[in-house]
């Protein structure tokens, strides 16, 4: 379904910039 994908998408892409930014502290630790 389009608009559940629609709605997936920014969630995901959210939780994958989330992750990036903890790897990114982690390294600068």
């Amino acid at each position: 379904m389009v608009l559940t994908k629609a709605l997936a998408e920014p969630a995901l892409s959210a939780e994958l910039e989330e992750h990036l930014t903890e790897e990114r502290a982690a390294q600068a630790t």
